[in-house]
């Protein structure tokens, strides 16, 4: 049998709960939301933002980068998800022997810590290829 003090305890923490439960106002997210944004949107750091933002998309899209670029993402946007994922992993792991090739012909050693970075990104570009199938289902599974 439950002690007094337990007892007593239990009742604390439930009047506690119902208290600010029923004293706090409930939030429609979804028009909170809409108020933000439109706050944000109205600001003048937020109009700056949007014409920033606007030139940087035209620049992107019109510079010989993005020409080159788009066909490779095209490509991308008709892969399964398991390969995509695979492909990011071949990428990270390649950039990662770049950064320690890189650094073993430099004339400058970068220090002890110098190759941590490229080293995990190793392995996890190592990992992410190996796992590819797995991390797919995880994300759909995320998702859904």
């Amino acid at each position: 049998m439950p002690s007094p003090r337990s007892r007593w305890l239990t009742w604390w923490a439930l009047a506690e709960y119902a208290s600010r439960h029923l004293t706090q106002p409930t939030t429609d997210i979804v028009a909170s939301d809409a108020e933000v944004q439109r706050l944000v949107v109205g600001s003048t750091a937020g109009r700056t933002a949007t014409r920033v933002m606007t030139a940087v998309i035209h620049a992107w899209m019109s510079s010989r980068t993005w020409s080159l670029m788009a066909p490779l993402y095209r490509d991308w946007l008709l892969l399964d998800r398991a390969a995509a994922i695979r492909i990011a992993g071949i990428v990270l792991t390649v950039a990662a022997l770049v950064a320690f090739t890189l650094q073993a012909i430099a004339p400058t050693p970068i220090g002890p810590w110098g190759a941590v970075l490229p080293a995990a990104c190793t392995a996890a570009g190592v990992v992410t290829v190996l796992c590819a199938p797995a991390i797919a289902r995880l994300s759909g599974a995320i998702r859904s």
